[in-house]
């Protein structure tokens, strides 16, 4: 199911700056991984890694960790892998251990179409890393960072992607832990992909020191992140898609302040003033339930919102349905 056409082309919008090339190799100038199209790409360096990758340009780097292009070595196959690396000065850091031993783990015990695999890891290796495919396309981030929004029928077959990944996650007892935008992996057809998954947290008693750890991005955070005492499960992931949904529906303003219901209630007003696919088909009411389930994504008490994950999916597909009528 795809929605219908809008302000949101993903075609277009792909395609545009994506990479600089010469004769010998593509460079790309991007603020993450996802923003590569590694296709065009040829090593001159022969650099081997492991015995197993040939590796060309390091992508990026993040806290913890380099991402390089690689195809399997002595294969004569695209460069469509990335390996993830953790920077020399992070080998030795139990926790940067554990952010990568958790991303493996999830990686490659979790499988759904919406979330990023691990295809090989190797975490004590002298080098400890991990590999998994290449997604063409961008994150979320970019195209909200260019005002580039997508409509209300986009926003929501978008969410709703989103929240199966985190669902599969749910059936496994993990929940994602840092769901943001800049976790979140556009195609150029519009199939999204949840990425990260090194803050992942397991519900029941694990001895990894990232189900202790008070990590993600405090824009994005529930209240009970900061609560020692609190239960951290899948309400937590769905109060921050809660704010990312708020975040493609109204920009970054959403995010700058405490919305309570009455200024969210005003937000919603005034999409349907802006929005010509919700004046023109009468999705007024489609709105109204919008409006109460972002509401209850949002709300302050775990016990206020969806209980789990699989309920807010079926939510936004009768929203998805609707809205398609």
């Amino acid at each position: 199911m795809s929605p219908s056409a809008g302000t949101f082309s993903f075609s277009q919008s792909m395609s545009e700056n994506s990479v600089v090339a010469n004769s010998d190799y593509a460079v790309a100038i991007v603020d993450a991984p996802s923003e590569i199209l590694p296709k065009p790409y040829s090593n001159p360096l022969n650099s081997i890694f492991d015995g197993k990758w040939e590796i060309g340009v390091t992508a990026y780097s993040g806290s913890f960790c380099d991402v390089t292009i690689a195809k399997p070595a002595e294969r004569d196959v695209p460069f469509s892998y990335a390996v993830k690396t953790l920077r020399p000065q992070w080998r030795q850091s139990q926790l940067a251990l554990a952010v990568l031993q958790r991303e493996a783990e999830i990686g490659q015990l979790v499988s759904h179409p919406h979330l990023i695999p691990v295809l090989d890891a190797h975490i004590s290796a002298q080098t400890p890393y991990l590999v998994q495919p290449w997604l063409n396309g961008k994150t979320l981030r970019y195209f909200l960072s260019r005002k580039r929004s997508p409509n209300f029928r986009e926003i929501i077959w978008m969410i709703r992607q989103a929240a199966e990944a985190m669902a599969e996650l749910e059936r496994h007892d993990f929940c994602h832990a840092d769901v943001k935008p800049e976790n979140i992996m556009i195609s150029p057809t519009g199939h999204l992909t949840l990425l990260d998954l090194g803050l992942g947290r397991r519900f029941r008693e694990s001895v990894s020191p990232i189900d202790h750890f008070v990590g993600g991005t405090p824009k994005y955070m529930p209240p009970e992140v900061l609560d020692k005492s609190a239960t951290i499960d899948s309400r937590s992931d769905i109060y921050s898609l809660g704010c990312v949904m708020g975040e493609m529906l109204f920009g970054e303003q959403f995010l700058l302040n405490e919305l309570k219901a009455n200024a969210i209630a005003e937000l919603f007003r005034q999409l349907l003033i802006r929005d010509e696919i919700l004046r023109n088909t009468g999705l007024q009411h489609i709105l109204r339930q919008t409006e109460s389930l972002l509401c209850s994504m949002l709300a302050v008490n775990p016990k206020d919102r969806p209980q789990l994950v699989s309920q807010l999916v079926r939510e936004l597909i009768i929203l998805e349905l609707s809205s398609m009528i």
